[in-house]
C-alpha cells in the first residue's frame, strides 16, 4: 500500500451529479508554507492564520466557482485549499494530498502545450515553403527558412520567457520578450526606513532592580549602541543584514534585498531605524508580512540575543545598558516619509 496514491476526501453516497459550476475550485494563488506552519494550519483550520490573512483578498466565490488559495507544505508536499470568504481562517477548505506533484504536473502540461504551439507554427511554415516550391524539380529546405519566420520566433521567445520565470536565478528580474530577445532588467534598489521604538534598561545597584531609561536620556548613548550592533553582526549577515535569515522564496525575498538595524535620535528621542534596500514597491500585504518578520527577529531572533548583550557606556552614573528592539506594549513600525541621503549600509 505504500506505493499507492492516498486521497483524504469525503465520498458522497449516491451523488446526484457533479455539475462543474457547483464543485469547481479555481486556484488563484499557490503559496509555499514551511512544514511546521502548514501542519498548524491543517490541524487547526478554524483558527485565525497569518498566511490566510495575508492572501485572503485572492479568495472569493462567484456564480462560476470558488476562487481559492492553495497552500503547499514546502518539503512534505501536501496542500491545503482554502476559500476564507474574507475571514482570517479557513471558512471553506479541503486537504489535498500530493498537491506539489499536481502543481508540477500542471507545469509540465503547460510546457507541453507551448511545445505544441511551436510545432504548429513549424508545420504551418513548412506548408508555406512547400506551396512555394510547387513545380520545382528539387526541394531544399534550410533551417534559416524556419528561423526567419516571425510566428516561430514568437513561440520560441514565449517558451523561453516562461521557462526562465520558473528558475530561481531570474527571481526579482523583469522579463521582456520584445524585439526578438528575452531581455532581463533589474530595478534600482531604493532606501526605505522603518521607525520603531526601543527599550533600554540599566541595573541599579542600590535597588537591585533593572530600571528603564527615558529615550531622551538614552540618546547620548547612540554611538555605543551602533558600535555594539556592528560588532554583533555575524559575517553572513553583513551583506543582507536581517534578510539573510528570511528563508521563504516569495515576493518579499525578491523585493527586499537587505535590512539593517541602527538607532538614531529622532525628535529628541532615541528610536530604532531599520534601513531597507528595496526593489520596486511593496504592497500593503507585503509590508505587513515584512513587519511581522522583522518583529519576530527583534523579539525572538536576532534581537533576543542582542538584548542580552551588555553595552558599556563609560558613564559613571550609567556604566552598562541593555538594549531591547522590541516590547509588548507599544511596538510597531512606521515608514519614514522624508527621503534620506544615500549612505553605505554595510556593517
Amino acid at each position: 500500500m505504500s506505493d499507492k496514491i492516498k486521497l483524504n476526501v469525503t465520498m458522497k453516497y449516491k451523488a446526484d451529479s457533479y455539475k462543474q459550476a457547483n464543485n469547481l475550485c479555481v486556484v488563484e494563488e499557490i503559496v509555499p508554507v514551511p512544514d511546521a506552519d502548514f501542519l498548524e494550519m491543517a490541524t487547526f483550520p478554524c483558527r485565525d492564520n497569518p498566511y490566510i490573512k495575508l492572501h485572503k483578498d485572492s479568495m472569493f466565490a462567484d456564480s462560476e466557482a470558488m476562487h481559492c488559495v492553495l497552500f503547499i507544505a514546502e518539503k512534505q508536499g501536501d496542500g491545503f485549499l482554502v476559500e476564507s470568504e474574507g475571514y482570517d481562517y479557513a471558512r471553506y477548505s479541503q486537504y489535498i494530498p500530493h498537491a506539489g506533484d499536481i502543481v508540477a504536473g500542471q507545469a509540465i502540461r503547460l510546457n507541453g502545450e507551448n511545445k505544441h504551439t511551436l510545432e504548429t507554427a513549424v508545420a504551418a511554415r513548412l506548408n508555406d515553403i512547400i506551396e512555394g516550391m510547387k513545380g520545382a524539380s528539387d526541394f531544399c529546405v534550410s533551417y534559416e527558412q524556419f528561423v526567419s519566420d516571425s510566428k516561430i520566433a514568437e513561440c520560441v521567445i514565449d517558451c523561453a520567457k516562461q521557462l526562465t520565470q520558473s528558475r530561481p536565478e531570474f527571481a526579482g528580474l523583469t522579463i521582456d520578450s520584445g524585439n526578438g530577445f528575452v531581455e532581463f532588467g533589474q530595478e534600482e534598489l531604493k532606501t526605505v526606513r522603518l521607525i520603531s521604538p526601543l527599550r533600554i534598561t540599566t541595573y541599579d545597584d542600590d535597588s537591585g532592580c533593572d530600571e528603564s531609561l527615558s529615550m531622551t536620556h538614552a540618546a547620548c548613548y547612540r554611538h555605543y549602541i551602533n558600535n555594539a550592533i556592528s560588532e554583533y553582526m555575524m559575517d553572513e549577515e553583513r551583506e543582507r543584514g536581517l534578510m539573510n535569515w528570511y528563508d521563504r522564496s516569495d515576493s518579499i525575498n525578491n523585493k527586499v534585498y537587505s535590512a539593517f538595524p541602527s538607532v538614531e535620535k529622532i525628535d529628541g528621542k532615541l528610536m530604532v531605524v531599520t534601513t531597507l534596500r528595496v526593489r520596486g514597491e511593496l504592497t500593503n500585504e507585503e509590508q505587513n508580512a515584512l513587519n511581522n518578520y522583522l518583529s519576530g527577529q527583534y523579539s525572538d531572533g536576532w534581537g533576543e540575543g542582542f538584548e542580552q548583550r551588555e553595552i558599556e557606556t563609560g558613564d559613571r552614573d550609567c556604566p552598562e545598558i541593555y538594549v531591547s528592539f522590541w516590547n509588548s506594549e507599544d511596538f510597531g513600525f512606521t515608514v519614514e516619509d522624508a527621503p534620506q541621503p544615500e549612505q553605505d549600509l554595510s556593517m
